[in-house]
């Protein structure tokens, strides 16, 4: 049985959804980021005052912020993590839900939200569909 990886590139970096895996209440959604411009800081939000932060949606709709962040060997703090993607080298890029329902099977929605530090662009990254695994 083979998984699907889900791609997209936003911002000229893939991102891709290796698997979302439930272990007891948390739910890890395994994901990597490959920049595929020159070196460059990233940050990706758990948590940004006024704006809307990583989250989740699961398959009845209910809504769940990231809980933490591990953005290569970094984790976040309540608010963010930020790391240098060096150009063409796929990185790890996890996050953690913590309380989900335990009878949600699949995401509805997945959305990273992130920015290029020194530009001061944020950008979205959105998966639909992605089938939790137990």
């Amino acid at each position: 049985d083979k998984k699907a990886v889900m791609s997209q590139i936003v911002k000229d970096i893939l991102f891709e959804v290796q698997e979302c895996r439930v272990s007891g209440n948390a739910l890890t959604c395994r994901t990597t980021a490959t920049n595929k411009k020159d070196d460059r800081n990233i940050r990706i939000y758990s948590y940004r005052f006024n704006a809307i932060s990583s989250r989740m949606f699961d398959n009845s709709s209910n809504e769940q912020s990231v809980s933490s962040i591990e953005f290569a060997n970094k984790k976040s703090n309540n608010e963010y993590v930020d790391h240098m993607l060096v150009s063409g080298v796929q990185t790890r890029l996890n996050l953690i839900f913590e309380g989900i329902d335990i009878k949600a099977n699949k995401l509805a929605l997945l959305e990273i939200v992130g920015k290029e530090i020194a530009s001061d662009n944020v950008f979205k990254v959105q998966f639909r569909d992605i089938p939790i695994l137990r």
